[in-house]
């Protein structure tokens, strides 16, 4: 088990705002990175009302926002072998008639900001964007 990890995301604001899809907002990883992303399905707001994201914006989603098709894989339990895990759509049904790429897949479920803070952070400095 992987030991727990403090945020280090920049809170860039003091307002308790709750997302809604069509929301533009920025998150900071690290003190002068910004990163922009877009709300494109309801969920976990802990983000935003906190303010470590902060909505900058919001439109009406276009049909070209929209994936035809997302899948993610979900993690069952056991050993960690490949027969630990489903491949899901994202109202979380069992997917067994597709064959895709697994580097083109996300884990499912619900995060939190902490999650999404641990995850860029790591990228980035592998990147070499920001410190380890």
């Amino acid at each position: 088990m992987e030991e727990a990890k403090e945020v280090t995301a920049v809170r860039l604001t003091e307002k308790r705002r709750f997302a809604k899809v069509g929301d533009l907002f920025r998150l900071s990883p690290y003190a002068d990175v910004f990163l922009w992303g877009r709300l494109i399905k309801k969920a976990n707001n802990l983000g935003w009302a906190r303010g470590y994201w902060e909505i900058m914006a919001s439109e009406a989603l276009r049909r070209t926002d929209i994936r035809k098709e997302h899948l993610f894989v979900r993690y069952r339990g056991g050993t960690g072998s490949s027969a630990d895990y489903d491949l899901v759509d994202e109202d979380g049904r069992v997917v067994v008639d597709r064959v895709v790429d697994s580097r083109s897949l996300r884990n499912s479920g619900y995060s939190n900001f902490n999650h999404v803070d641990w995850l860029v952070r790591g990228i980035l400095e592998v990147r070499g964007v920001i410190p380890r």
